[in-house]
Parts: C-alpha cells; sequence; structure tokens
C-alpha cells in the first residue's frame, strides 16, 4: 500500500489523535496490512503523554473522540496524498466515508482541527478544507471559541495507570458490578489497557477467565543495544488481532471480578456487535477460536460463567483448532464413562471415596467423588486433617446402606429421588467440609461443575465448617461406649470409633475364632495358606457392621491391645459373635471359659449339629482322642534341616532353619543398602534397640545392642549381639547404623538350641574347650544338617532386648546326613568329652536316646577323656583348670 497513488480501500482500526488514525487493510483472511496516515493539510491539538508529564492541548481530547466516533471500524477508501521525509517518511492523505464523505473536511467543519496555511505540498481538497474551516471560525467552534471557560473546560486532567489502585476500586465499586471503558490499546489477546468513563481514569485490564498467548516482553530500557527483540508464542498475532477487530477504541463494558496477584484489575469483557449493540463476551469468543486457554485462577472469580468457558474451551480442544491444533487427549479409561449404575453404598472410605455394592453385578466398586477433595483421615504416621471425621460422618449417616446412582460423566454419585436427591459431593461442598479441585484446562471434571462452584462460594460466604474461624470440635469423655465400626480387619477384628471417648480401638468378639485369610510370599516371609470360608465370614461381618452404629461390652484386652468383649448392633438387634458362630462362621477358642456366655455355646453346638460351613468335616471325637490329642502336643519327632551359625559351649548352639526364605532376603537387602555410604548412627541408642553392625569380617548384619558404654558420649561403643546368627562383640559407634523399617519387622533368625541326652563340661571345666572344638567341628561350615526335636525348653526372657523375643530352647539330635551315621549327639559321647544325661518326660522314648547310651558305655569301656580315671561323676572331676574362651565362629553367609 505505502508506493501507491491510487484510492485504496480499508477498515479504520484506530484514532491516535485528532488528525491521525490508522486503516488496515480488506483482506479475506489473516492478520491485514496496516498503514498510519495523518489527515492532508490538518492540525489538531495534541494529546498528552499518557504519564501525565505533559498535559493535553485545549480540545485534544475531543478532537479524538469525535474522529474516533466517526470513523473506527468503519470502511473507508483512501489515498496518500504526499510524504514528508524530514518526519520519518510520516505519510498524508485523504479519507472518504461512503466514498463521499471527506473525514477531515467533517473534522475542520466540527471545530477540532486547523488548515495549515498554504503553500508546499497540501491536500488536493484544499479548497473546501478552507470554506468549512471559515464556517468552524463564525460560529465559534471547538478550537475557535473565545469563551475562556470553554477553553479551560477543553483540557483533559491526566494521569497516571501506575497512580490507580485496583483493589480499593474494586471494593468501592463492587464485585460484578458493571462500569464503561474506552480500550485504549490491546496488548495481547487477554491485556487491555482502557480509560473508564466518565472518569478517564486508564487502567490495564486483564480478560477474566482466559489467557492468551504472549507477545513477548518488551526489552528493558537499559538492555544492550542490538540486543534480539522478543518473539511472540505461537497464535499471538491471532488471539491480538481478534481482540483488535472487537474492541479496540470501543466502549466496551467491563464486568469486575477481581485483581491479580500484580494488582492489575481483573473484569469480563463484552463488546457490542451490530446495530442493535448488544454485548458479546471477549473470553467465549477467544475460547471458541481456539485464541485463548482458561486460566483457572481468574476462572475462580466468577462462578456464574466460569462453567460456560470452560465448555468453549472443550469443545475448541475437541475441534483441535487454534492454540488445540496438536492436542492429544491424555489415556482415559474411556471404555467406563459411561458406565453409569446403581447399587448400595457399603462403606464409606473417607469424605470422597465410598464402596459401592452394584446392584446388577453384585461386584464392590470404588468410588471416587469428582472435583472435590475432603480433609484426609488419619493414618498409623500422621493424625487426621481437621473436619476429615465431620465429612466422612456427614456421608456416612446419609448414605451407608442406602441405593445410589453413580453417573459415569467424571463420577458423580447422586442418592435419592424426586425432590429428596441430591449430590453427595455438593452436599459436602455446601456443609464447608470440601473444598473444590482446580482443574487444569485439559482435565477432565464433574458435569456439575457449575453448581459445586456454587456451592462452595455459598459456604464461603456463611463461613460455614473449614471456611470458618472456629475450629473442628474436639472430642468430649463420656461413660457410654458407643461407636461406629470405621473397618472390618477381619472377620473377628474390627476397628471402632468412640467419638464421645475420643478413641479409635481395636475389637474382637470374645472367644470368636474365624477362619484366617491367607498371604502370599512376601519381604522374605513364608506363605500362609487361606482357611476355608475366610472370605464368606468377611463379607458376612462387612453387610452386618460395617460402619453401623454398635453398642459394644468391653470385658478385657488381650496382650497386643485389642478390646474384648460383646458388640451389638442396635438397628438389627444383632449380637456379632453369635451371628458368626450360629452361621457356622466361627469356632470359640478352645481356651475361652463358655460358661460366662452360654449363648455363644449354643450357637457354636447348633452350627456344628448342622455341620454349617467350618464345621462341614467334624466328626464327634471317639474316647482317647483328647489324650492322644496331648501327647503329641510340643513337636516331639519333628524334622528340620538347619545350618548352625554359632557354638557357645559343648551342648548349646544357635541355628538357621535352612528352608526359610526370609535368611536370603534379609542378606539381600542389606547388601543392597550400601551402608558403608551411609553417615553413622548421631544419636546415643540404648539397650533393646535395633541397629545394624558392621562384623569383624567387614560385612553388616542385623543386630541388638545389649549394653552402651558412652564415656565419650561422641565416641560411644556398643554390645551388640547379632540376631541372625547368635554370636556377640563391641562395636564401635561409627560401625552401627540405623535399622530399615523393613528390615526391623522381620523376627530374629538365629534359634538357640542344645544337644538332646548330653552332658558336657563347661568351657572352663576340664575337657570343656575340646568338647566344644570337637563340636564346632562337626556342625561348622555352613553343612546343612538333619535335626530332630526331642523336646522343648522354656528359657528366661532377657529383658526388652529384641533377640529375647525367642524364649523357647529346642533340645535336638543332630545328624551331618549320611546313611546309617552316627548323630553328632553321640559321636560327642562315644569321644568321651560328653556324657548320656538323665531324660526328662517324653524324651524317655526316643530311639537316639538309647543311640547316646550306647555311645557313652563304648567310651566308658575305652576309658577315654572323661572316663580316662573312672566315672567323672566323681569328686575328683570338680577339680577343673581355667581354659581360654573359645573364639566366635561369627556370621556366616
Amino acid at each position: 500500500m505505502a508506493g501507491q497513488q491510487g484510492w485504496l480501500r480499508g477498515v479504520v482500526k484506530e484514532v491516535l489523535s485528532g488528525d491521525t488514525l490508522v486503516v488496515a487493510g480488506a483482506v479475506k483472511s489473516g492478520i491485514p496490512p496496516e498503514k498510519r496516515l495523518t489527515l492532508a493539510s490538518l492540525i489538531a491539538p495534541r494529546l498528552g503523554r499518557r504519564d501525565g508529564s505533559t498535559p493535553d492541548e485545549p480540545f485534544a481530547w475531543d478532537a479524538r473522540e469525535f474522529l474516533r466516533k466517526l470513523t473506527v471500524g468503519k470502511p473507508v477508501v483512501f489515498r496518500v496524498e504526499y510524504t514528508l521525509d524530514q518526519s520519518a517518511g510520516r505519510e498524508f492523505g485523504s479519507v472518504f466515508l461512503n466514498e463521499r464523505d471527506n473525514v477531515a473536511v467533517a473534522v475542520v467543519a466540527a471545530g477540532y482541527a486547523k488548515v495549515r496555511p498554504a503553500g508546499g505540498q497540501q491536500s488536493a481538497f484544499y479548497e473546501n478544507l478552507a470554506r468549512a474551516q471559515e464556517q468552524a471560525e463564525a460560529k465559534a467552534l471547538g478550537l475557535w471559541t473565545k469563551d475562556a471557560a470553554a477553553l479551560e473546560a477543553a483540557v483533559r486532567d491526566v494521569t497516571s495507570s501506575d497512580a490507580f489502585d485496583a483493589a480499593s476500586f474494586l471494593a468501592a465499586t463492587g464485585k460484578g458490578k458493571p462500569v464503561q471503558a474506552l480500550v485504549e490499546a490491546v496488548i495481547s489477546g487477554s491485556m487491555l489497557r482502557a480509560t473508564l468513563l466518565p472518569s478517564l481514569q486508564p487502567v490495564a485490564v486483564m480478560v477474566a477467565g482466559v489467557a492468551a498467548p504472549s507477545m513477548g516482553k518488551r526489552p528493558d530500557a537499559d538492555a544492550a543495544e542490538g540486543a534480539a527483540a522478543p518473539q511472540p508464542e505461537a497464535g499471538a498475532r491471532e488471539a491480538k488481532h481478534f481482540t483488535e477487530v472487537r474492541t479496540l477504541q470501543r466502549e466496551v463494558k467491563l464486568t469486575l471480578e477481581g485483581v491479580s496477584q500484580f494488582g492489575v484489575l481483573v473484569a469480563s469483557v463484552s463488546y457490542p456487535v451490530g446495530e442493535s449493540g448488544q454485548g458479546e463476551d471477549l473470553a467465549s469468543g477467544l475460547l471458541q477460536a481456539g485464541l485463548a486457554r482458561g486460566a483457572e485462577w481468574s476462572l475462580n472469580m466468577m462462578p456464574g460463567a466460569a462453567f460456560h468457558l470452560r465448555e468453549a474451551e472443550r469443545a475448541a480442544r475437541q475441534a483441535r483448532v487454534g492454540v488445540w491444533h496438536a492436542y492429544v487427549p491424555p489415556p482415559t479409561a474411556s471404555a467406563k464413562l459411561s458406565d453409569d449404575f446403581q447399587g448400595t453404598v457399603t462403606e464409606v472410605v473417607s469424605g470422597d471415596c465410598l464402596m459401592v455394592r452394584d446392584a446388577a453385578s453384585g461386584v464392590e466398586r470404588r468410588v471416587t467423588l469428582s472435583s472435590i477433595r475432603t480433609p484426609r483421615m488419619g493414618g498409623r504416621d500422621r493424625a487426621p486433617e481437621a473436619w476429615a471425621a465431620e465429612a466422612r460422618e456427614l456421608l456416612r449417616s446419609r448414605l451407608i446402606g442406602r441405593p445410589v446412582r453413580r453417573l459415569m460423566a467424571f463420577g458423580s454419585v447422586l442418592s435419592g429421588e424426586g425432590e429428596a436427591r441430591f449430590n453427595a459431593a455438593e452436599l459436602l461442598l455446601q456443609r464447608g467440609l470440601a473444598q473444590l479441585v482446580r482443574h487444569r484446562a485439559e482435565e477432565e471434571r464433574s458435569a456439575h461443575y457449575a453448581a459445586l462452584v456454587a456451592a462452595e462460594e455459598a459456604a464461603k460466604a456463611a463461613k460455614r465448617a473449614q471456611w470458618g474461624a472456629r475450629e473442628a470440635p474436639a472430642p468430649r469423655r463420656a461413660g457410654k461406649v458407643r461407636g461406629v465400626v470405621e473397618h472390618v480387619l477381619s472377620a473377628n477384628r474390627l476397628k471402632v470409633s468412640v467419638a464421645k471417648e475420643g478413641v479409635t480401638l481395636a475389637f474382637s468378639p470374645s472367644g470368636v475364632r474365624c477362619p484366617a485369610r491367607g498371604q502370599a510370599a512376601s519381604a522374605g516371609r513364608a506363605a500362609v495358606p487361606e482357611e476355608p470360608y475366610w472370605a464368606e465370614a468377611l463379607a458376612f461381618v462387612r453387610d452386618r457392621v460395617l460402619q453401623r452404629d454398635v453398642v459394644l461390652e468391653v470385658e478385657g484386652v488381650d496382650r497386643i491391645g485389642t478390646f474384648l468383649g460383646t458388640l451389638h448392633v442396635p438397628a438389627g438387634k444383632l449380637d456379632l459373635g453369635a451371628a458368626l458362630l450360629a452361621a457356622g462362621l466361627a469356632k470359640l477358642h478352645p481356651s475361652f471359659d463358655a460358661s460366662r456366655h452360654p449363648e455363644l455355646a449354643a450357637a457354636e453346638e447348633a452350627a456344628r449339629s448342622k455341620k454349617l460351613k467350618v464345621w462341614e468335616k467334624y466328626e464327634a471325637p471317639v474316647t482317647g482322642a483328647a489324650e492322644a490329642d496331648e501327647a503329641g502336643a510340643g513337636g516331639q519327632g519333628e524334622t528340620l534341616e538347619v545350618v548352625v551359625t554359632e557354638v557357645q559351649d559343648a551342648t548349646s548352639f544357635y541355628f538357621q532353619n535352612a528352608a526359610e526364605p526370609r535368611v536370603t532376603w534379609i542378606a539381600d537387602e542389606l547388601a543392597a543398602l550400601d551402608l558403608g555410604a551411609t553417615p553413622p548412627q548421631t544419636a546415643l541408642l540404648r539397650a533393646g534397640d535395633k541397629c545394624v553392625a558392621r562384623y569383624e569380617d567387614g560385612q553388616w548384619y542385623r543386630a541388638s545392642v545389649e549394653r552402651v558404654h558412652a564415656a565419650d558420649p561422641t565416641a560411644p561403643e556398643y554390645d551388640v549381639y547379632f540376631v541372625d546368627f547368635g554370636n556377640r562383640q563391641r562395636a564401635k559407634g561409627a560401625a552401627v547404623r540405623p535399622m530399615d523399617a523393613a528390615l526391623a519387622a522381620v523376627a530374629p533368625q538365629a534359634t538357640p538350641a542344645t544337644l538332646a541326652f548330653v552332658k558336657a563340661p563347661g568351657l572352663d571345666d576340664e575337657y570343656g574347650v575340646d568338647a566344644a572344638s570337637m563340636l564346632a567341628e562337626l556342625v561348622g561350615s555352613g553343612a546343612k544338617l538333619s535335626a530332630v526335636v526331642e523336646s522343648r525348653e522354656r528359657v528366661q526372657a532377657a529383658g526388652k532386648q529384641w533377640a529375647a523375643q525367642a524364649a523357647v530352647k529346642l533340645h535336638l539330635t543332630l545328624r551331618s546326613g549320611a546313611e546309617g551315621e552316627s548323630s553328632v549327639n553321640a559321636k560327642l559321647v562315644a569321644a568321651g568329652l560328653a556324657r548320656l544325661a538323665a531324660p526328662k518326660g517324653r524324651g524317655s522314648s526316643s530311639p537316639a536316646l538309647e543311640e547316646v547310651r550306647a555311645a557313652q558305655d563304648q567310651a566308658r569301656r575305652s576309658r577315654v577323656g572323661l572316663w580316662r580315671y573312672g566315672d567323672p561323676g566323681s569328686d575328683s572331676e570338680e577339680e577343673g583348670g581355667s581354659y581360654p574362651k573359645l573364639r566366635s565362629a561369627g556370621p556366616r553367609r
């Protein structure tokens, strides 16, 4: 356009002053070229600077406004008349509206511009301009007025936008109130510079609910010369053009929504369309065209319109227009989005999570309420958040055991019919017990999101629950033991919340034992087989007591802190223990005194006589069965495969079960921890603490602290016991590390044992060291041995030490595994380094006893070892020398 001298067509985009405007070319699509054109032969008054450093000339604002209202947004024909090179190529020309109305003549005729004196380059319509000026001067219009007061009033009071306090203006005007404004400039598709009307206060305005691509930050004043200009983001020019075409230098309606964190006014912008002047929302147009994204932080300021804006964005995203042209939907379980179903609520897990049994399939489904978050319930390592219990209790009281409908338009849960129907998420928000999730633009959200937004805003306004000043109610103590079953841990172990006592406790019906649930092998633990009917027993209990109001009659507490007693469900007049027994899903524990609860014994007897469930294979006991069962107690004759890890003296040692998978798992876990690179234990340990200590072979093993030597607290030493091997040593503090929780949960793997039917001298007695050395030689080197359990012996637990939890010592007969070879017990006796110990109880009938007796007879005849000078039981045997302690073999891998 710049080099052409003919008439051209365009649309006036902007008016800069009373004699200068910007014309955009007429194009079918895309961003049109622009030309800045000054009306030829005119001189209009100058506007002051935006920062207020220079004032307006009289009638400068009026002249600009006259030309703006006359031309902006209208089609024109124009021609460049001349160019002034001394003004940086500034172009001067003529502009016509409707191809007949000369814009310059209209400005002069209104008295808002003067005609330059003739001479030099001038307008082709100079004579028309001169006549118009004569008429305006004669009528004393505009610049030609002689009224001093009019001249003074024609100067606009210019103030800087920096002096504008958006927060104060919003507070004075009111949120949601409309104000008129004139858009002076479009910074980006969603950022405007405007003038408030009629106060003429310049302000910056952010379009509420959207964020258009940025045009790039302007370089700082002190930026290096020649620095690269910032590049606009993709789609920024198109978004800016969209907004300019509709709002630039138009009067628009601003609906005040809020203030940004940078103090910028946030408002919905409505611009007039057509002759009727009906308003269109700018944000909605930007989103529909894909020229902006939703801005959650400002959408939250406008709950009434947010839903419609999000829908507009979703439509553009699905159509892949504008900024969404490369949009790829995130992977979702789309097949389930239409999976609406009806069912019954069986459990309220938390304020926003339910278990619902599908009415059609009977399968329980976990349902999370969409687009809300409630306070978290407590766990083992954390306390519950404020209002968590109240949120869950609200849903429990409204939904448990009742039919609901689950809508998979991103997971809504509706309960009731007709006017009584309610949305569970909306109810929580109304009570102030939940918060709305502010989704990102591409995220799915509840189909009722607009209603949820309104519910949260209402709760905030009413200052309900977590939006109020008061704290969550503290539990109060009372004498009644009434509660709510929170969880069914197993068929006979429940977690019950007693709100009036302010506690949650574990509870089991007295004397009732239900089938155990199986457990898969994990973390080194062997698999536990499941017992028949465990699942049916669990379902039976869940259906009848989960999240029901119950009454507890506590009779006692077991050794792990579980309360024992009777549990009643008032609503169904149910005694849980009796119901389980009557249904054949439980048995009375053998140690339970049934005389205290004859109703339980009667319920068990009725199920047993009918051979229900757990009694289906029951056969009445025959005479003597009880005595036979008693005779087999204690594990006599059980055969184990063992590895001896530590020999203490001639008969006492520690072993590991070779079939135990946790031994290998512990070793692998310790090797993977790289404990050499871990900082040493800083806090001083105490006796009984669990730790990991470095043995003299440089490897790390699980241990328990037996004694602390801390004369110098900065360099402590510990006597430690290696719980998986049975040996001990003193370790420096630098060689001790804290134990991982997973390792600490596994029981010690070293089991104390002694040789059955054998009595050997102590280490301080004659032959004591020789006997111990021979035993170490026979069982050492990590060889697998066959061990027959002859009996068990209760031993004294050594206080609170972890390793002392194994309070049973096994009396074993050890064999190397070779067929027909004598036992280790017999070999030690045959060598004259030990003798027969008088058997007690059931061991008197063991075949190994006869083998040891035969070995002793042979040693006596051969006069070896203890038998060298006769019977070792004589007084001469009491005199023994001092022998050094044996060196420990240490942990073996």
